[in-house]
């Protein structure tokens, strides 16, 4: 597992591990001055299900095509506590999402195509039958999209 921490240049601090970064800053915060450490985790890793297989957001990357993520922002059935490079990732795909499709994905009915929230914490889907049949009817939006290479 890679964990780093460091300095922000003008004050504050950045402490990231895996694929995850926690920041605080005040002031400018142009450069990070960072030491890595490598080390495989202790301890056994291990997470609901629905944190690994089930999609949590859409994400639009730069060159106009989408990832679905995990809860823990990676691929769809992914475990790494490494750094996923998601233009990289092989299930990156050309997807269709308009404003409207993107309104009907969003847990909170967002419009905005760059990045949608499928559910929030404050909407699990297993915490009532009313969170888990929206979250269904967000994820047959999702199956009636076409996906392509490009």
């Amino acid at each position: 597992m890679r964990f780093s921490c460091g300095v922000l240049r003008g004050g504050g601090y950045a402490v990231g591990m895996g694929g995850g970064c926690l920041c605080y800053s005040e002031g400018d915060t142009a450069s990070v001055i960072t030491h890595t450490f490598e080390k495989e985790p202790p301890l056994k890793v291990e997470y609901p299900a629905r944190w690994v297989f089930l999609p949590y957001c859409i994400h639009r990357l730069a060159d106009g095509r989408y990832i679905v993520l995990n809860r823990r922002y990676k691929p769809l059935g992914s475990f790494t506590a490494q750094w996923v490079k998601y233009e990289d990732d092989p299930s990156a795909c050309a997807l269709n999402i308009t404003p409207e499709a993107a309104k009907r994905l969003s847990w909170k009915g967002s419009d905005d195509t760059e990045v949608i929230h499928l559910y929030s914490d404050a909407c699990l889907p297993e915490e009532s039958a009313d969170h888990l049949r929206a979250y269904s009817e967000r994820l047959q939006v999702l199956m009636k999209l076409r996906a392509s290479t490009g």
